[in-house]
């Protein structure tokens, strides 16, 4: 009952962008594998792991897709000033 509490509040803050330390985030996910591979963890366990797991991917994407939107921007710049010399 505890790690799916944790697991949920965990998600929830992820989801909500808000700031979790990386290395809480890891902590959640290791401990999300382990009840994943456990084939004796309850079905709300593993529910509760699966959607946190979820939600670290899907952070990491994010985070992927910003990097790649400021590159642009970046690019976009130099090409901007190499044109018209600003």
């Amino acid at each position: 009952m505890r790690k799916r509490v944790a697991f949920t509040l965990l998600r929830t803050a992820i989801e909500s962008g808000w700031s979790v330390p990386d290395e809480a985030v890891q902590e959640g996910v290791g401990t999300a594998l382990d009840i994943m591979r456990n084939t004796e963890a309850g079905s709300r366990d593993r529910i509760r792991a699966a959607e946190l797991l979820l939600s670290v991917r899907q952070r990491e994407a994010d985070r992927l897709m910003r990097f790649v939107e400021i590159e642009d921007e970046i690019q976009r710049r130099i090409n901007h000033e190499t044109k018209f010399g600003d």
